[in-house]
């Protein structure tokens, strides 16, 4: 049995589609979403191909972009900066000692 599909909108107004009440309740009781009805015309949706994701106005799935692949779905999971490698500042690598100098004879 498939899991019942909801309607959710982040703060600013995007709309996003979830599978079942506990993803759900994830992303409205832990990361401040709101219950919503089904968006429509210009309201933002959040769409996915693939593993692809992007926000575009609700009319233009029917005018072109569901034809591309794209469909409704979940926003991306949050980046946690703290973790995420691409956003961390990365360890220098270490620096290698220059070998020692040869000593001077005075011959030119």
């Amino acid at each position: 049995m498939a899991d019942k599909t909801f309607w959710i909108a982040d703060a600013l107004g995007a709309h996003a589609v979830v599978a079942g009440e506990d993803e759900r309740d994830q992303w409205v009781r832990g990361r401040g979403w709101a219950d919503a009805a089904e968006p429509s015309g210009f309201d933002q949706v959040h769409i996915v191909n693939g593993d692809m994701h992007g926000c575009v106005p609700f009319a233009a799935l029917a005018e072109g972009w569901a034809d591309l692949g794209w469909s409704p779905g979940p926003p991306p999971e949050p980046v946690n900066i703290l973790k995420d490698p691409a956003l961390v500042d990365q360890a220098a690598p270490p620096i290698k000692a220059a070998p020692p100098a040869k000593p001077s004879n005075g011959v030119s």
